[in-house]
């Protein structure tokens, strides 16, 4: 089995939105360690696809290198420039732990909007470090086209 060069990690604290999003090299090297990210509303933190609610299930997903809504800024409810999250290879598709798809355009890692939270999304809470994702993910875009995101 071949060792992906990199591999981004969503470490969501049981019960809870609020969790730590890496970026790691296969030598150990990480390029964003555990920064702040949330996913989900408040109150659905163990809830299985309540729609506009529940946060990104646990499970091995695709995070694709190449950005949408290039060059629009998070505001007040819009989710600005973001990258897909899928787990079937469509961009588009997630299944559940339990193999329940749900096609969801929006599945994306953004930066978090003007409203804590969000619709399934992985959100980076500060916009420093929302930069320096965005800016290595896009930078990877030519050279593969998906990195692995496991969200645990």
């Amino acid at each position: 089995m071949m060792i992906p060069e990199y591999r981004a990690f969503f470490d969501r604290n049981s019960g809870s939105t609020m969790g730590r999003f890496s970026i790691r090299h296969k030598s150990g090297e990480y390029i964003v360690e555990k920064i702040l990210a949330r996913s989900g509303q408040p109150g659905f933190a163990e809830t299985s696809w309540v729609t506009t609610k529940s946060p990104c299930p646990y499970g091995d997903f695709n995070l694709y290198t190449a950005s949408q809504n290039v060059g629009q800024l998070a505001g007040e409810r819009g989710i600005g420039e973001c990258f897909p999250i899928d787990n079937q290879g469509d961009m588009v598709t997630i299944c559940d732990p339990k193999n329940r798809k749900r096609k969801r355009k929006g599945i994306c890692l953004h930066e978090e909007n003007g409203i804590p939270g969000s619709e399934g999304c992985i959100v980076i809470v500060y916009h420093d470090e929302w930069l320096r994702v965005k800016d290595w993910l896009k930078s990877q875009a030519r050279i593969r086209k998906t990195i692995p995101l496991e969200v645990m």
